[in-house]
């Protein structure tokens, strides 16, 4: 199964909640998470016992399913987790003095909503690069090409990761070492809460007693050198080469996403909860029988329940702060603009929604705060979808996996995922909580949602528990026969998100590969051995159907729309055994498709590219949409593409960095136009640049913008300008200087 583990999941991990009680339990909570919504806190007073209810909710499940493994003859289940739960645009900046009027067109970042930009590491205003260079922000004259040059930069406190630019302004947005700015405004970091799911909250008899405090896994703000970290968004005023500070923001949580339209800015933030630190060691004495396992497991229920009775919401809600010429100011989130789920339906963690207006700048930020953490988000013009899987449950997980072979495991949906619909045009400065619904389900990435005419379109993979049925080829590779793809419809009914469609199951033990949603019709990509691709109708809500579907070796694992009936996909190649589709091992080579849907009964394979499969390659295009560029006005697509080493044929070559350029129309087909090679740059940049705690600063291409008939590519080593129609030699090269790296100190990393 495609199943992706995130650290604060959104309204859920995979599970179904059910009673999990056994004799001697001193609790029988059944908490159903096939329905949940969000309510508003009603006062500091309701917030606080929602927070404890949540939390003594999830507490009395976790020990409920020890005691209950007890009872039935379980195996003592001891493990130490996957990650901790709690742990571009029009008008801008000035052109240069040098530029030609009127300016040129230009590529904008890939994104999913047309209207509605999506933050990345390079945007293209006017005649300029943006480009997030390690620790700057870099301002280059790109237009004319013979200009090329870095005209100006910015240092960005700690380390950026996106940013918009727009309305004369750069917003980015970065994660950085929090403890000065605790201090300046006199306040003490909290330490992160931890609900169990990845500390070992089972006992051992085989290995004794273990204590909480596992490590999270890479990426997690409790895993980084910091030992506060705050996610800043700075805020950069922009005047031909010139960028200034205007406006400094630092927020608890880390940054997960964001959307921009016209002024307003709107980032989600996933974490930067607190609460008690519990204790999950039952620890009874070694060769304990089963009733002084039971009492331990009691002993540590109430010591627990009396730790989160004690608290209140002011231990739990994140911190925000504003810098200024006055000094750091704390601006908490008021317990009004909390939302509270359905007791015990989600995954433990915070969710943030922050909104920004670049047309005020001395307007504080809005903000929407969600009790639960977040997983995926999607935005257009006038809603914003947050989605995330529901409470895992740890009796299904026991009986799912560390079952007594006599056990009997039943079958029956495992994952549920919530959604919760916000409205961002009743007060375009907040948004405003409207609707939850939950799904069978998770949903693989943004594209997985899509919201039009009032109604919510959700693609997502069911799994179900018990014993996977007769063994298949399909069922073997994919997960089990037990796992399929849904499409379904939801309308907001009074504030409900209630299922109105479903087509049912799709391609049953395969994986979910794509989505993408374009009008009335949904396309969905599977794949085992080989790549279908299913035309789901969408015009009858009630009754979405699959129409059509066509099957070729491979799988796409990106959706381009050129228009409303041709699809450009990015994905792999294999033969009909699913092996590469040449000789040299287990790796597929990149293809670029057509697909032709005008007919969606028939749709058909109208043209594809493909790379050569004996070479070890990659391209962050398919796994990013952003690397994914399209330049509808020229027809060009550019994409970076990085080859380690070759196979058979190709082994003595070596590996290359480089901007693959194509021309690619629905009348021509499909046109390479060449590759703007940066191996040049690789391996060049001073060592101790490449890794956890400074990034991974090399070479390699990052992006390729188009200014009319010229690409740029841009690497941490330079920007190349090419003509496409003679790509093989530059109009002009920047080389960078090697990016600045944090000043961390490193600790153990992804063991």
């Amino acid at each position: 199964m495609n199943a992706k583990t995130g650290l604060f999941l959104l309204m859920g991990a995979s599970g179904l909640a059910v009673g999990c009680s056994g004799s001697g339990s001193k609790s029988t909570e059944v908490v159903d998470i096939t329905s949940a919504s969000l309510r508003r806190a009603q006062s500091c007073q309701d917030l606080t016992q929602a927070l404890r209810d949540d939390a003594l909710s999830k507490l009395n499940r976790r020990i409920d399913a020890e005691i209950r493994a007890v009872h039935e003859g379980y195996t003592p289940y001891a493990y130490g987790g996957e990650g901790d739960p709690t742990a571009g645009s029009a008008g801008g900046a000035t052109n240069g003095g040098n530029s030609p009027a009127p300016a040129p067109a230009h590529s904008d970042t890939e994104t999913q909503v047309k209207g509605v930009d999506e933050a990345d590491i390079v945007k293209a205003d006017g005649t300029k690069l943006y480009v997030l260079h390690g620790q700057k922000f870099l301002v280059v004259n790109a237009w004319p090409a013979a200009n090329l040059a870095t005209a100006g930069s910015v240092d960005i406190e700690g380390e950026p990761s996106e940013m918009f630019v727009a309305n004369g302004k750069a917003t980015v947005f970065s994660s950085v070492d929090g403890a000065p700015i605790y201090a300046a405004a006199g306040l003490t970091p909290r330490a992160a809460y931890s609900d169990g799911y990845a500390t070992p909250l089972y006992y051992s008899a085989a290995n004794g007693a273990m204590a909480g405090g596992g490590m999270s896994a890479p990426g997690s703000p409790s895993s980084q050198s910091y030992a506060a970290p705050l996610t800043k968004v700075t805020v950069l005023a922009l005047d031909g080469a010139h960028a200034s500070v205007t406006r400094e923001l630092y927020f608890e949580g880390s940054y997960l996403s964001s959307r921009r339209v016209d002024s307003k800015v709107r980032m989600v933030l996933e974490g930067g909860a607190h609460g008690p630190q519990l204790d999950y060691n039952a620890n009874p004495t070694a060769g304990a029988d089963d009733n002084a396992r039971i009492g331990a497991w009691e002993d540590l229920r109430a010591k627990n329940a009396a730790a989160i009775a004690a608290t209140t919401y002011a231990d739990w809600i994140p911190e925000a702060f504003t810098k200024d010429a006055a000094g750091v100011h704390a601006t908490p989130t008021g317990c009004g603009d909390f939302y509270i789920p359905t007791t015990g339906t989600t995954e433990f963690g915070m969710t943030q929604i922050v909104a920004l207006d670049l047309d005020a700048a001395d307007a504080p930020p809005r903000g929407s705060a969600i009790v639960g953490a977040v997983e995926t988000v999607y935005g257009n013009a006038d809603t914003m979808v947050l989605a995330g899987r529901a409470y895992c449950d740890p009796w299904l997980t026991r009986r799912q996996y560390n079952a007594p072979s006599s056990a009997i495991v039943p079958v029956e949906i495992t994952n549920y995922t919530h959604l919760h619909l916000f409205n961002l045009t009743a007060d375009p400065s907040q948004p405003l909580y409207a609707a939850s619904g939950t799904v069978p389900g998770e949903v693989q990435d943004q594209f997985s949602l899509d919201q039009k005419d009032g109604r919510v379109r959700v693609t997502t993979t069911v799994q179900k528990s018990g014993p996977v049925s007769a063994p298949t080829e399909s069922a073997s590779s994919s997960g089990g026969s037990n796992e399929a793809s849904h499409v379904y419809v939801l309308e907001n009914r009074a504030g409900r998100l209630s299922i109105q469609g479903d087509t049912g199951e799709i391609a049953p033990g395969e994986q979910l590969y794509a989505t993408r949603y374009v009008g009335d019709k949904a396309y969905v990509v599977t794949w085992h051995v080989t790549d279908p691709l299913f035309v789901v109708d969408l015009a009858n809500p009630a009754h979405p159907a699959i129409l059509g579907q066509v099957q070729i070796p491979g799988f796409s694992e990106y959706i381009h729309p050129l228009d409303d009936t041709h699809l450009l996909t990015i994905g792999r190649e294999t033969d009909d055994t699913g092996h590469q589709h040449t000789e040299g091992g287990y790796w597929y080579g990149l293809a670029i498709q057509i697909f032709d849907v005008t007919n969606p009964l028939a749709p058909k394979l109208q043209q594809k590219y493909v790379y050569d499969g004996g070479e070890y390659a990659t391209s962050e295009a398919t796994q990013n949409h952003k690397a994914f560029t399209y330049f509808d006005d020229r027809k060009l697509l550019a994409f970076p593409y990085v080859r380690q080493y070759g196979y058979g044929a190709t082994q003595s070559t070596g590996p290359s960095s480089t901007l693959e350029v194509f021309h690619v129309d629905v009348a021509s087909g499909i046109q390479k136009l060449g590759s703007v090679d940066h191996s040049s740059l690789l391996g060049t940049l001073p060592n101790g640049n490449y890794g956890y705690c400074g990034g991974y600063y090399d070479g390699a291409v990052r992006r390729g913008v188009f200014f009319e008939n010229v690409v740029y590519s841009i690497s941490y080593g330079g920007i190349l300008a090419n003509d496409v129609s003679q790509i093989t030699a530059p109009l002009a090269s920047l080389k960078l200087p090697a990016p600045a790296l944090q000043t961390l100190t490193c600790g153990p990393v992804g063991l």
